[in-house]
């Protein structure tokens, strides 16, 4: 069995049948654990202690002491998930004690049989205090495991046929006292409630809860929910495991109620990853409030959510919801301990898969996959012989399995031949080789069969057509190519800057090179999705906004160095860098109302039939026709070129050795006002940390409401602190 002690310091008891007859699991208050069985029929003497500290001792029988062959002390840890188990060799005279997998003691035992009980085995009670604590997947046999055997229990890694001989119950706790094998179902006692297991499942309460920064204090919980704190702590957070390797377009996070759990929300922040490595931040808190609801600007493939605050604090939690369309992986029920078929007429087949490979017949081609690369299969809705197969490495591939069965081997023997036209669902067991969750740090393809690839090349020259032209899209800096409407016929473009282009993929065919086939020539028509991993850009700086009336939005620079309107009084020349905002007539073409950074406000019509928007960062050009726009706005102002050569001297004389010439170099920075900060915030890493100082000085003075430069978001944003010194 697994557990997790939530505090020692008392004895408590895990299992308990008796401890003078068939067993007694007890957690001593130093994390000890101790062994007890007897020949007494009731807990009382004959019996026998053996500890995980290499104590073995008798009582009611005079033996004399017990020769301990091996002894290593090996405790439980608080809030730490310890897998223990013990096997009695009566035959052998020997009981050994195993911790996480490991052989820890071994003793010789002067009681020769178990005598049966009247008494029901209880989970976390008995004759001490109950457990306090998790506990999680309790097995016992009616024979003595191997080492090796244990050793595999505890990896999650042998077949069930090699572990299935002497299995008389299996209690998982997934949400009920019932036993896996259907022989000895239990009940729930009072004050038990089911939470986050280890491998992050969750019975009412958040979903895929993987690992956690600090300690989780339970507050109380309902029907489908577990509000919890932390300990106060630097960096507490909670990280969320996704399955199907979902696209995550909005959350909805609530706060403990009461306890000071809106009061202490602040800094509370979202980061997601595809490999649980590199973080982005996607949102922040704007306010304290009870509840929020997060709609992404776009998108966004992630296998894993990061939920916590910015600061020291306690982080409070009340339910979490995480709303997305499947990434193409369908969901697989999958166990711990054994193979899983779900037939047709719902009966649920439990066992060990022996096929040793699958044959699809695809609409590219007939593949042969390797069983050890299988974690599921799943019929489609249309066909019944026509399969989606799901892969360890997140790949599904669609086809048929005609004139091929699955032979499953049953615990008691025997073995099944199970036509896939019968199969409603089919599983593989969680293992080391066959892990619970995916990455999303790979390339891929959705098509339109619903094939999820991993593709390494791309060998077709990707454009986005709409009504501004058609521009190329590299993939160095495109971030994902989704399809918009069922024919086809329509396309949006992301990129790691915000910008999102709608329009027409092409060209008409594409190829790519993937892992599972050495080439695919595919209509751009059947791609649902092309997407990269989750990336980030390399340098951010604050940039125009520029909202097309077909939806799309562009971020990043115009390529003019000034704009002409004409007003009612004439022809205005308007240097690019002092718009704040512009804001197009949706009944009359090209005119526009245009704001300055000075509070000048103008109107009239654009001379220039077009304006051109560097995409950022490092994206392409687009050409954009004046009437396709419907607003843009600048963060901040932008200097003119003089004005920037003479900024870039100033800069220079911030490490000037002469102290009057730094400080007046600061002064004239000063009055530069905030359209020197992009300039100021390139050389935030020069090496002279005075020069670092002064600029952090001349940032805050120029524009007092930004405490901070603009957060790159590949950047963790305690880090930003550290670097930019708030």
């Amino acid at each position: 069995m697994w557990i997790k002690p939530a505090r020692l310091g008392v004895r408590q008891n895990i299992l308990h049948k008796a401890f003078g007859a068939e067993v007694s699991i007890v957690l001593e208050p130093t994390g000890e654990l101790s062994f007890m069985y007897g020949s007494s029929g009731r807990d009382g003497a004959p019996h026998i202690l053996i500890t995980s500290f290499g104590q073995a001792e008798d009582e009611g029988i005079g033996a004399g002491q017990i020769r301990v062959f091996k002894a290593t002390r090996t405790a439980a840890k608080a809030d730490r998930w310890t897998h223990i188990a013990v096997a009695r060799d009566l035959a052998a005279g020997r009981v050994r004690w195993y911790v996480n997998g490991a052989l820890v003691v071994e003793s010789a035992t002067t009681v020769p049989q178990a005598r049966a009980s009247n008494a029901p085995l209880r989970l976390g009670a008995g004759y001490l205090k109950h457990y306090q604590g998790l506990i999680d997947e309790v097995a016992i046999w009616n024979r003595p495991l191997t080492a090796r055997e244990i050793k595999g229990v505890h990896a999650h890694a042998p077949a069930l046929s090699s572990v299935a001989r002497g299995l008389v119950g299996l209690w998982l706790g997934d949400g009920s006292a019932r036993d896996f094998l259907g022989k000895h179902h239990g009940q729930v006692g009072k004050g038990v409630t089911y939470t986050a297991d280890r491998h992050g499942g969750v019975k009412g309460a958040l979903p895929s809860l993987l690992t956690h920064q600090g300690r989780l204090h339970p507050v109380g919980n309902t029907k489908d929910c577990l509000a919890f704190h932390t300990n106060k702590e630097k960096d507490p957070h909670i990280i969320i495991a996704l399955t199907g390797a979902p696209m995550i377009q909005k959350l909805f996070i609530e706060n403990r109620r009461g306890g000071g759990g809106e009061e202490r929300a602040s800094g509370r922040t979202v980061w997601v990853s595809g490999d649980k490595k590199s973080w982005q931040r996607v949102w922040t808190a704007p306010r304290l409030a009870p509840s929020w609801m997060i709609k992404l600007k776009a998108p966004i493939d992630a296998a894993y959510v990061k939920i916590g605050l910015l600061d020291t604090n306690y982080l409070h939690l009340r339910r979490v919801k995480i709303y997305g369309r499947s990434g193409g992986i369908p969901l697989v029920t999958r166990l711990a301990l054994a193979d899983r078929i779900e037939v047709n007429n719902g009966n649920v087949l439990l066992g060990t898969i022996k096929n040793r490979s699958y044959t699809v017949t695809t609409s590219y081609g007939k593949i042969e996959v390797s069983a050890r690369r299988v974690v599921g299969i799943v019929p489609t809705q249309d066909k019944p012989t026509r399969v989606r197969l799901v892969q360890t490495d997140s790949q599904v591939i669609v086809g048929t399995m005609a004139d091929q069965t699955v032979q499953l081997s049953l615990p008691a023997g025997s073995t099944l031949d199970v036509p896939p036209a019968s199969i409603r669902q089919l599983s593989y067991r969680v293992s080391k080789d066959r892990p619970a969750g995916f990455t999303a740090s790979q390339p891929v393809v959705l098509l339109r069969s619903g094939d999820r690839l991993i593709w390494t090349e791309c060998r077709s020259n990707l454009q986005l057509a709409g009504p501004w032209g058609t521009v190329d899209l590299p993939l160095k800096s495109l971030q994902r190519v989704e399809r918009t409407d069922m024919e086809g016929r329509g396309h949006r473009a992301w990129f790691p800057g915000g910008t999102v282009l709608a329009g027409t993929l092409g060209p008409k065919k594409l190829t790519l090179k993937l892992k599972a086939v050495p080439e695919l020539k595919i209509a751009s028509k059947d791609v649902r999705l092309i997407a990269l991993p989750t990336k980030a850009p390399t340098s951010f700086e604050p940039a125009a906004a520029v909202l097309l009336h077909d939806g799309s939005r562009l971020l990043g620079r115009l390529e003019h160095e000034t704009l002409a309107l004409r007003t009612e009084f004439g022809q205005v020349t308007l240097y690019v860098g002092d718009l704040k905002t512009l804001t197009c007539d949706a009944k009359r073409a090209a005119h526009v109302t245009i704001t300055t950074w000075d509070g000048t406000m103008l109107r009239g019509q654009l001379a220039a039939p077009r304006l051109t928007c560097r995409i950022a960062p490092n994206g392409p050009r687009v050409s954009l026709m004046t009437t396709q726009i419907a607003s843009m706005t600048q963060p901040l102002p932008l200097l003119r070129p003089k004005a920037r050569k003479t900024a870039e001297e100033l800069i220079v004389r911030l490490g000037s050795e002469s102290y009057k010439d730094r400080e007046a170099a600061t002064k004239e920075l000063v009055k530069m006002g905030k359209g020197v900060i992009p300039l100021l915030k390139k050389h935030l890493t020069s090496p002279d940390p005075e020069v670092r100082q002064r600029i952090e000085d001349i940032i805050r003075q120029s524009d007092p409401k930004r405490t901070e430069p603009v957060p790159r978001p590949d950047v963790d944003p305690r880090l930003q602190r550290l670097i930019f010194r708030r």
